[in-house]
């Protein structure tokens, strides 16, 4: 356990025995972000108004977070997308009280531009709901910007694109998938799924021989003198 003694309380330069350590790093980049105007992260935090306690400040600043860290569970032993500091308000300072350690994910959720969506009394990140529909994220967020009512963008149906291979055809009184029907004509598949997509009759479809068709013309060659 890493001794959180204050070696020379008085002296200028306080010794704290945690330089090093993953909670020191965690807590100097916590102030960085805060009052650093040079911090890559400083517009989404000191920049707009986030602070650190006056209790994590100053010579004790260091070993008083460290007190509260370790005694909320944090491990010096995982890495940061295990364990992460977490403000639970992200309008709210960094403080024991709006402070908690979480993994890459959760973190993830209290993002400033997670999407919120609250639907019969439930207010859950955009991600949660994808994944208890049953649906991508990237579907919610179309149907959002769709425009769409909270009751379609939560449905858990979703529109599947016929393979047309799979697609059934009656000839002459016989049903079979086009891609059967395709072996049989000696058609390719990827021909006779173009004909029927272009709206040609089955009948047509099959019979046309390959090469009839003006997406499979062969090209006439130049006749020399």
């Amino acid at each position: 356990m890493i001794d959180l003694e204050l070696k020379n309380p008085h002296a200028t330069h306080v010794t704290h025995g945690l330089t090093g350590t993953r909670v020191y790093k965690t807590w100097e980049s916590m102030k960085a972000r805060c009052y650093n105007k040079n911090d890559q992260k400083y517009p989404l935090y000191g920049g707009r108004g986030i602070t650190v306690c006056d209790e994590w400040l100053g010579k004790d600043g260091a070993g008083n977070f460290a007190k509260w860290a370790y005694g909320n569970g944090f491990k010096e032993e995982k890495h940061q997308t295990e364990q992460s500091i977490d403000r639970i308000d992200v309008n709210g300072n960094y403080c024991p009280e709006n402070c908690r350690f979480v993994d890459a994910k959760v973190q993830a959720n209290n993002r400033q531009n997670t999407i919120w969506i609250e639907y019969n009394g439930e207010n859950r990140p955009l991600q949660e709901w994808a994944k208890i529909i049953g649906v991508k994220e990237g579907t919610i967020r179309w149907r959002l910007n769709k425009g769409w009512s909270l009751d379609r963008v939560l449905s858990n149906t979703v529109r599947k694109t016929e393979k047309i291979s799979e697609r059934m055809l009656n000839y002459h009184g016989e049903t079979k998938k086009l891609k059967e029907w395709a072996k049989i004509k000696g058609i390719e598949v990827n021909v006779l799924s173009q004909r029927i997509r272009r709206g040609w009759s089955v009948e047509r479809a099959l019979e046309t021989i390959t090469g009839d068709d003006k997406w499979h013309k062969t090209k006439t060659p130049e006749v020399t003198e």
